[in-house]
């Protein structure tokens, strides 16, 4: 008597527990678009903020350390400080910047998370190629690998949903509701459960499971983020001395600068980021030139513009009372004299047609040079997908246009341009389709093209 009451005891609790995992449902917003960091429009906005937790037991302050685009994505360089809501005092701070799209802040601010959806490590977010990042009290927690967290090797694909069939769950693939971070994966159809306290991964269910166990609750109905009004500059700020800073550089080169220049297409134009501290003294910078390759004359002209930042003292900044803050100015420098920039674009060319490497990548010299280094390159399933007529414009193609200066004067653009071949796209087509005649072993059609090739 006593097995059977067992039995049916034992039975009674595995019932009970299907049923619960039946009955189980995802979390979702009604007003989705409105998770903790989506609570206001955030496009166009690319200074300091402040979040809230769900409840408003914290707020974080994020400051970057320049101007970010929140479109394209988020600056790591800056800091960021968590306060607790009531006593409003300063719990602990965070040296880089978070974006606003992607942070989300526990109820008593010990624990931040920031999803990362520029994991290649593009040059908006450098501070991390991991996906997602988890800090406690300031610090750096558990952070999770492509790998680590879909559970296959990274690809060229988006991580995060961004199926426009499911419009609604595309632009909001990442919320927090209470401890529990969904996130939702492209790459394996899945959606994620983190506990933001933890760190840990709770469950993951496919995509079909998710949408058909949704349970929609009501989003907190505060703003849970206020924008802090950025103090715009156009360009760097003005000398003690009330100079602006395209005028104190003409004057220091005794040359003529400005934004355009008279003596148009004959100018030097570089773009500088000059990082200026709060009290105007010069920091550091970094200067982009826009000429095809750095050429004497421009580099030159580089390290003057360093020294001319070096020694001057600017207005003072305030921006959001940091320390540091970097400004942005594109300048254009006129040449003098004019027949200088023919005399020095035709010594570029040369010496472009000559080198046999360009940013340290070995440059073919010919068409037969270009197959075999093409051979070395490529595995044989690359080779088979080109012989069997796959379209290579886009991949290999366009990997040769940009790494075997196709676009611009290099040894081999010059064999082609000698030979009538003057444009990218024809050169790097030219290439693969001589080289897929020669996978396929078609030798009197590639013989007759080569020979056209050379006797142009």
């Amino acid at each position: 008597m006593k097995k059977i009451a067992l039995l049916i005891l034992v039975g009674f609790t595995v019932y009970l527990n299907s049923c619960k995992e039946d009955s189980e449902k995802f979390l979702v917003y009604n007003d989705l678009y409105k998770m903790s960091s989506k609570s206001t429009s955030y496009h166009k906005n690319s200074g300091p903020y402040k979040l809230f937790s769900l409840k408003k037991n914290s707020y974080l302050i994020s400051y970057p350390y320049e101007h970010v685009n929140v479109v394209q994505g988020d600056l790591c360089s800056g800091i960021t400080q968590v306060y607790d809501t009531k006593s409003n005092t300063l719990k602990y701070e965070i040296d880089r910047y978070f974006g606003i799209n992607n942070t989300f802040l526990s109820e008593d601010g010990a624990n931040l998370v920031y999803i990362n959806d520029y994991w290649k490590g593009s040059s908006y977010d450098s501070c991390s190629t991991d996906l997602i990042l988890f800090y406690q009290n300031g610090q750096l927690h558990k952070g999770y690998t492509y790998k680590e967290l879909i559970g296959i090797e990274p690809n060229n694909n988006d991580w995060l949903f961004k199926d426009y069939q499911y419009r609604f769950f595309a632009e909001n693939n990442h919320y927090l509701v209470e401890n529990d971070l969904y996130v939702m994966t492209d790459t394996t159809r899945e959606v994620i459960v983190l506990d933001l306290n933890t760190a840990k991964i709770k469950r993951r269910t496919s995509m079909k499971n998710y949408f058909e166990n949704l349970k929609k609750i009501d989003f907190p109905k505060d703003n849970l983020v206020d924008f802090i009004p950025i103090e715009e500059h156009e360009g760097l700020p003005k000398s003690k001395e009330g100079v602006s800073f395209k005028k104190g550089l003409a004057s220091f080169l005794d040359a003529e600068v400005g934004e355009s220049t008279k003596s148009k297409g004959k100018s030097y134009r570089f773009t500088v980021y000059a990082t200026i501290s709060q009290d105007g003294n010069y920091v550091e910078s970094e200067i982009e030139s826009h000429e095809k390759i750095l050429i004497e004359e421009a580099n030159n002209l580089r390290n003057q513009i360093n020294k001319y930042l070096a020694q001057t003292k600017f207005e003072n900044t305030s921006l959001y009372k940091l320390d540091n803050w970097q400004f942005e100015e594109r300048i254009e420098i006129a040449k003098k004299p004019e027949s200088l920039a023919i005399e020095e674009l035709k010594k570029w060319e040369r010496i472009s047609c000559e080198s046999d490497t360009l940013r340290g990548i070995y440059i073919p010299k010919d068409i037969y040079d270009a197959h075999s280094q093409l051979d070395g390159l490529l595995d044989d399933e690359s080779k088979e997908a080109l012989k069997n007529g796959e379209n290579s414009h886009f991949g290999i193609g366009m990997w040769m246009r940009n790494n075997w200066g196709l676009w611009s004067y290099s040894r081999l653009a010059c064999y082609f341009t000698e030979r009538g071949i003057d444009h990218p796209d024809d050169m790097s087509g030219f290439i693969l389709k001589t080289y897929r005649l020669r996978l396929s072993g078609n030798d009197s059609e590639l013989k007759e093209l080569l020979e056209e090739l050379e006797n142009f």
